[in-house]
């Protein structure tokens, strides 16, 4: 079970990355399919909210992950770290769900849960049995249009980030990642990692929480992958049942900053770094994630 879980968690990372680098267009319908390439379905609900299927009935399970396209780089420079904030605000409930209840209707079934947050993207993740593939699509659609943003809620997880935050400080070269950014970042977002700053999230008000929630947590900016053992027809008419009924809301603004001869620096320099510091965990993932 493990090697499946693992296998269609695989797939659906690899079905949107190939959008990605394939530059694939919006247009509904079959866009897979040929040699090389994965035999997904791509549509849009009328919220904006983008959906992508791929079928894969080698095992019972689907993976479900919602891809938010927000991260650090849309943050204040005086706010930085809300969406990492949000990548744990996102599992603390709503009006229906209690602080721990997302995590374990999932575990109940079997399956299993988790999030993370980038420069560009905060992405939430399920694996679990196919017959409850609903489950996995009512605890999305309800966070995204009821999360419970309260003092509570927020001290709480600021308290975990604080700690993640000072963990990562305290380890070898725990600082090279954040200096490496400043060097290579003078004016785009990047400059910041997406980890936050605990001075800025003390300062931060509720109210300016779920201001960012509002904005950038809405069906246009976001997609929804479903892969695994269901059909894509039979997928594709959950997501409009469990998510088409929310409102359509303004996608955000994309951040648009060039940031002064990068082209330069990375024809030059990107090779170099790759060779020199890939045998070291910490500097080579700041490097990695920072072209």
């Amino acid at each position: 079970m493990g090697r499946c879980k693992r296998a269609v968690g695989v797939l659906a990372v690899v079905a949107l990355l190939s959008l990605v680098f394939a530059g694939v267009g919006c247009q509904q319908g079959r866009q897979g399919g040929g040699a090389g390439h994965f035999d997904y379905e791509r549509i849009e609900l009328a919220n904006g909210l983008e959906v992508i299927t791929l079928e894969d009935f080698s095992c019972p399970i689907v993976a479900v992950q919602v891809w938010y396209h927000v991260g650090s780089k849309d943050e204040q420079p005086d706010r930085q770290g809300f969406a990492h904030m949000f990548e744990h605000m996102m599992f603390r409930g709503t009006d229906k769900l209690g602080p721990t209840d997302h995590f374990g209707f999932i575990r109940r079934v079997g399956g299993t849960t988790n999030g993370y947050t980038s420069f560009d993207r905060t992405v939430y993740l399920e694996t679990l049995p196919a017959d409850q593939l609903e489950l996995a699509l009512w605890l999305e659609a309800e966070r995204m249009a009821f999360l419970k943003i309260d003092q509570e809620a927020f001290d709480t997880e600021r308290r975990v980030v604080e700690e993640e935050r000072r963990m990562g400080l305290s380890e070898p070269y725990g600082t090279v990642f954040e200096r490496l950014l400043e060097q290579i970042y003078q004016v785009h977002p990047y400059r910041w990692p997406p980890i936050g700053k605990i001075s800025h999230l003390r300062a931060a008000s509720v109210q300016e929480l779920r201001d960012f929630w509002t904005k950038n947590y809405v069906p246009s900016n976001a997609t929804l992958i479903i892969v695994g053992a269901v059909e894509h027809e039979d997928a594709q008419d959950m997501a409009r049942k469990y998510f088409g009924w929310i409102p359509r809301y303004a996608r955000p603004p994309q951040v648009d900053i060039a940031e002064p001869g990068a082209n330069i620096f990375f024809g030059d320099y990107q090779s170099t770094f790759f060779g020199q510091f890939q045998n070291n965990t910490n500097i080579y993932t700041a490097v990695r994630y920072s072209f």
